[in-house]
């Protein structure tokens, strides 16, 4: 209904309300509570409406707390000082705000004399200030501290970007904190009271900043320990799956009779240095089963060769096997460390040789084949070979798809 402007020169400052009808009428009532109450004509049905009343809360009533005090209805007292001043008598009239606030410290107009900035604030009346619409707000602030009398400094101008300057001299009077909108008010203290107000935020500012680095050095210690149990429990899981794993098994471990020198290893042994036989430890796979990679319990690495169960071998082949191998061992194969029979499960172990096979290792070729007679006689004159079993002939295939020491007549 209204269009409100904002005016603004060097004797005073007052609201235009502009009409948007081309015609109005209005009145205005003052009742026995002291308030005014604007009341406007609906020309339609002919009944005045209430507008607008004043005051509309304790703090629209004019310098109710005093000079130097503001009045916030969000909090309780509902007046305070401005920091820097105290009640001029709080002993003789406590709680009466109608002498207002005094400087704690008094200006002495010297250079480290500062602006403590006051916001979301309803400046002070305008009876003793001066504006000037060309100062920039730096430019603001330099006049009022190039002026002792000044005590206060502000731009009305809340645009963006706006200029303008209000300067005050004198008493800072009916001041009062706004929940939204508010202004920001820069008041003039004593360059001891700034250095204190200094001092008090920085230590406030360390104190959050100690809060900070504490939260987040025990958040780091919280999530250190929750990630040390966690991996602890895994751990202790894994190592119940490896123990229930063997302990699922029909039988028990069965030892090879002479074989006393050959290293018998536990089922439960095995599946933790596989990590219960994991898929990611799976380093290949032939005619006898799946090969792993383990670590054993010293930090050794070794290969492990698990018997398929598609597999033919029964136990007593294996047997035989693990006794031929055992005999064969030699500098030029790979070591076989020791075995496994546990129900069902039948395994070796071998000393882990990486980078390819052994043949690539001692010829640097990828394959070799042998053609020449093959027998299982021990003489002096031997010559020591190493192949793949199964280029060999079927009386020697029974050995399975490993590679083992060989001799024929030269």
């Amino acid at each position: 209904m209204y269009i409100v402007d904002m005016v603004v020169h060097h004797k005073e400052m007052y609201f235009w309300y502009t009409s948007n009808l081309t015609t109005t009428s209005l009145k205005s009532t003052l009742n026995p509570s002291g308030k005014v109450e604007v009341w406007q004509l609906n020309n339609h049905n002919h009944k005045w409406i209430q507008d607008h009343t004043m005051p509309a809360g304790y703090c629209d009533n004019y310098g109710i707390c005093g000079p130097y005090g503001s009045c916030d209805t969000a909090s309780s007292p509902t007046c305070d000082c401005l920091k820097g001043f105290e009640l001029e008598s709080p002993k003789l009239n406590p709680g009466n705000w109608t002498s207002g606030c005094i400087r704690r410290r008094a200006l002495d107009c010297g250079t480290k004399e500062g602006f403590q900035t006051f916001s979301s604030m309803k400046l002070p009346d305008t009876q003793n200030a001066v504006f000037n619409a060309t100062l920039s707000l730096h430019e603001c602030e330099v006049a009022c501290k190039d002026n002792c009398s000044c005590t206060a400094y502000a731009n009305p101008n809340k645009t963006a970007g706006g200029v303008g300057c209000l300067l005050w001299f004198g008493d800072l009077i009916d001041v009062r904190v706004y929940s939204q909108n508010g202004q920001d008010l820069h008041v003039r203290l004593a360059a001891i009271e700034i250095s204190e107000i200094n001092m008090v935020s920085q230590y406030k500012r360390k104190r959050v900043i100690i809060l900070a680095i504490s939260t987040s050095s025990a958040l780091v210690l919280l999530f250190a320990v929750a990630y040390a149990c966690i991996r602890k429990n895994r751990k202790y899981r894994k190592k119940i799956r490896g123990k229930c794993y063997a302990l699922h098994k029909k039988n028990t471990d069965v030892q090879i009779e002479d074989l006393d020198e050959l290293p018998f290893f536990s089922l439960n042994k095995i599946a933790k240095a596989t990590d219960n036989f994991s898929i990611n430890n799976k380093i290949g796979e032939g005619g006898f089963g799946p090969v792993y990679k383990g670590v054993l319990e010293n930090g050794q690495e070794v290969a492990i060769k698990r018997l398929s169960k598609t597999s033919k071998q029964a136990l007593d082949e294996f047997k035989n096997e693990v006794i031929c191998i055992a005999k064969l061992q030699h500098r030029n194969l790979v070591k076989l460390l020791g075995y496994c029979v546990h129900g069902t499960e039948m395994i070796l172990i071998y000393e882990y040789m990486a980078n390819k096979s052994l043949d690539t290792l001692l010829f640097g070729l990828t394959h070799f084949y042998l053609n020449a007679p093959i027998l299982l006689n021990s003489t002096t004159d031997t010559k020591l070979l190493c192949g793949y079993l199964p280029q060999m002939k079927p009386e020697v295939k029974r050995l399975t798809g490993l590679s083992v020491l060989i001799s024929y007549m030269g």
